[in-house]
């Protein structure tokens, strides 16, 4: 990796890593609005993730279609490092703020699920 990848990279990925680490208990998920978009084949999935994560006290305000590429494992996208941090055990978790733009968590279901 080293050897591959500009420095500057490495370094950023590593204080992201730190700083995620660092803010992962500063965040109640519960509290967080989180968006549940299907991105599977299967019909009714983001509802039946919804159903499942509010009966486990999370506030889902949204399901919907993933328009992006198809992913086979289900990922959350969060908009700041340390957010998605109890859902982690579930999901992959991946900041991105342009997915996660109106909600503060977006649950993208998979074609494996």
């Amino acid at each position: 990796d080293i050897f591959s990848r500009p420095s500057n990279e490495i370094i950023a990925e590593r204080e992201s890593q730190q700083n995620a680490e660092a803010n992962a208990g500063n965040y109640n998920d519960a509290e967080l609005t989180i968006q549940v978009l299907n991105g599977g084949y299967a019909n009714g999935m983001a509802t039946k993730v919804k159903q499942e994560l509010e009966g486990e006290g999370y506030n889902v305000s949204s399901i919907g279609t993933y328009s992006g590429e198809k992913i086979s494992k289900t990922r959350i996208y969060v908009k700041e490092d340390g957010m998605g941090q109890q859902l982690k055990k579930s999901f992959e978790v991946v900041t991105d703020p342009t997915v996660a733009s109106e909600y503060d968590i977006v649950v993208v279901i998979g074609t494996g699920e």
